[in-house]
């Protein structure tokens, strides 16, 4: 796993709440992410602008996306295992 932060969730115009684009902490490697397609219900995803997240890279894009540190008024104090 790696730490990002995610820099965008909107493509161009409109906010999209389940996918985005998110930086890697060590490289500045920039990858897209989404949400898996869900059946039932949806739940609100918890990952937000400038959250801390871990990624697993595959290609130029980001599975495995978690939260790791919440942002607070889009500044992130602290973040660690």
């Amino acid at each position: 796993m790696t730490l990002g932060v995610v820099i965008s969730m909107k493509n161009g115009y409109y906010y999209l709440p389940n996918q985005g684009v998110l930086r890697d902490l060590d490289t500045g490697t920039e990858y897209t992410f989404h949400r898996p397609a869900t059946t039932g219900t949806m739940n609100v995803w918890n990952v937000k602008l400038h959250d801390i997240v871990t990624f697993t890279a595959s290609g130029t894009e980001a599975v495995d996306v978690a939260l790791a540190k919440k942002s607070k008024d889009n500044l992130v104090f602290s973040y660690g295992g």
